[in-house]
């Protein structure tokens, strides 16, 4: 079994290694461990006190009438509440459990039900069996039911829920349940076309097999016993704990016999609950587990990526939505989620969640602020009512230096990349357009039909000239274009010919920059680094644009009145969202 490189630097300590070493290692490590459930337990009492003083009264009230609406009205207010008790987690989770119980079985109230138990996933990990139980059955309804328009993302959240909870009856040895909701996930990935089927096969034959783990780890501790130099023995005892098992806690145990000091410091940490973490605790723990799952094999990457997303939302919980999230690229990817819809069962923040951070920059002032692309990203979605999709999420993340283009959004467009380079020097994987031969473009009609929808287009970009197209959808018939001219930002709309033009009114800043636009009912605005720069009366697209989406060109049916000479975007680009609202009228 190959292990990561990164557990390879794991070396063995000089001083000898003995089982009465080992022994008393593991009594010392019992009564501090004692201790903390001692006051666990003594904090959730006093909890439970303090609730049914404060909350008792109201909600014994509520049993006594038949309105559910009152009772969807007052969950609301508790799950307010919990979201406010960070500090104090065994309130938390009271508040958070009586929301799920006020909101079940009645459908209007769903998307609260669903975000008070995936605050249970973070903050009771123990009670992850049963919330993801019921998370399933929402998502199976909520997919049972969905219209054509919102087939693939409802029957992606019903695979996301079906495929976490057969990870959980796997690692409890249910093995027969667990096969059955892998063969669901199964069916479900082949009637919506998911590229995942392959990857649920895969766990379902392994459930089916009943495997645990690759490597036995009480085989290990017995090699460790037998030759006390064997330091492939201990890195391949730690990867079975960390990464087979998940399950830091026991790998903690053995954190003494490790000689690298930061793969003990991040093993001491996973092995913490998750909200005794601080910020920069949780986030180091974000990116330390995002590495893992991308060198991890395939069937232990799911766990791998809950773990991350779990300590990247704890970082945000305390750092707030306007904080600045983060900026590494590795920390980019665990918020990437296939897809991510606003509506009835999925919050605007689970969107906003779902594409930050916003950082393409090399700025440290900027850095520092507020991420652009979460102001913009806020702003498109307070624009939309209903349901919003993303059509296209461009990171240039992925198979870094090759021609690879990955599009993360549910649509999965067909990105032809015509002679772009990756900038290995830039911030962030960015690629970089020569301003001659090189652009990207997508497929005729790519993701979904804008017309009479909201539409948001957001990007950064470093130019190396003050003109060229950055995004342009359509023809002169029909479309839109995002470019420069002259140093600043213009829009171009098309409707059945017509043309409109919006422009910013001074030249954009040097350096990395965050541009974007946002057309919404009876209004069409241009922002630069998340903030609005003009904003004009403009009603949306009367028809579906002929021609797919060209990145760093116009070549296929000129949208503006832009000349050739001043067509062609030369600089670096970086993370490219495009996203689409309801359609309401």
């Amino acid at each position: 079994m190959s292990t990561p490189s990164e557990w390879k630097r794991i070396a063995m300590p000089k001083h000898s290694i003995i089982a009465t070493g080992l022994l008393c290692w593991l009594v010392m490590l019992a009564a501090p461990i004692a201790r903390a459930d001692d006051g666990e337990a003594a904090a959730a009492a006093d909890a439970k006190q303090r609730f049914d003083r404060q909350y008792a009264f109201k909600l014994q009230l509520l049993r006594g009438t038949p309105r559910r609406s009152d009772d969807a009205e007052y969950a609301a207010e508790l799950f307010n509440n919990a979201q406010e008790s960070g500090d104090d987690p065994a309130m938390q989770v009271l508040l958070a459990r009586t929301t799920v119980d006020l909101t079940a079985d009645y459908p209007p109230a769903q998307a609260l039900m669903l975000s008070a138990l995936q605050m249970l996933n973070r903050i009771d990990p123990a009670s992850r069996p049963e919330n993801y139980a019921k998370i399933v059955e929402i998502r199976r309804e909520q997919f049972t039911n969905a219209d054509e328009e919102r087939m693939v993302v409802a029957g992606n959240q019903f695979i996301e829920a079906l495929t976490a909870l057969a990870r959980i009856e796997h690692r409890n040895e249910k093995w027969d349940e667990a096969v059955e909701h892998y063969r669901t996930a199964r069916q479900t990935a082949i009637g919506i076309k998911s590229d995942r089927v392959d990857e649920i096969v895969a766990q379902m034959e392994r459930a089916k097999k009943k495997e645990h783990v690759e490597v036995n780890p009480e085989q290990l501790k017995e090699a460790i016993k037998a030759n006390k130099d064997d330091q492939a023995a201990i890195a391949r005892l730690m990867y079975a704990y960390v990464i087979e098992l998940d399950q830091p806690e026991e790998a903690r145990k053995y954190t003494f016999l490790i000689k690298d000091e930061p793969i003990k410091d991040h093993i001491r940490l996973a092995a913490r609950r998750v909200e005794s973490l601080n910020a920069d605790e949780a986030l180091t723990l974000a990116r330390w587990y995002q590495r893992l799952t991308d060198q991890a094999p395939t069937s232990a990457r799911p766990a791998l990526r809950d773990r991350a997303e779990l300590y990247l939302a704890r970082y945000r919980a305390i750092a707030k939505a306007d904080a600045p999230i983060v900026t590494e690229s590795d920390a980019r990817k665990i918020s990437l989620k296939p897809a991510p819809v606003r509506g009835d069962a999925t919050t605007t923040e689970q969107l906003l969640d779902a594409l930050r951070p916003g950082g393409g920059t090399d700025e440290p002032t900027l850095a520092a602020n507020a991420s652009p692309s979460t102001r913009w990203l806020r702003a498109c979605l307070d624009a939309m009512p209903g349901n919003t999709t993303v059509a296209l999420h461009l990171t240039f993340d992925d198979n870094a230096g090759s021609d690879a283009i990955v599009d993360h959004s549910g649509y999965r467009n067909l990105v032809l990349n015509v002679a772009t380079l990756y900038d290995t020097g830039s911030y962030g994987q960015a690629r970089r357009l020569t301003g001659n031969d090189s652009y990207l473009a997508t497929q005729p009609a790519a993701g979904i039909d804008p017309t009479l929808r909201p539409v948001g287009v957001g990007m950064w970009i470093k130019p190396d000239k003050d003109s060229g197209v950055l995004f342009a959808h359509g023809d002169a018939t029909n479309g839109y274009a995002l470019y420069l001219h002259e140093g600043k930002l213009y829009l171009a709309i098309r409707n059945n010919t017509s043309l409109f033009n919006l422009a910013g009114p001074d030249p954009l800043p040097n350096g990395w920059v965050h541009v974007g636009m946002a057309l919404s009912e009876g209004k069409v605005s241009l922002m630069v680094n998340g903030k609005t720069v003009v904003t004009k009366s403009y009603n949306y697209l009367g028809a579906r644009p002929a021609e797919g989406v060209e990145i760093g060109t116009d070549d296929h049916g000129q949208v503006g009145g832009y000349t050739s000479t001043g067509k062609r975007y030369a600089g670096l680009i970086y993370e490219v969202v495009w996203l689409v609202g309801q359609r309401l009228r």
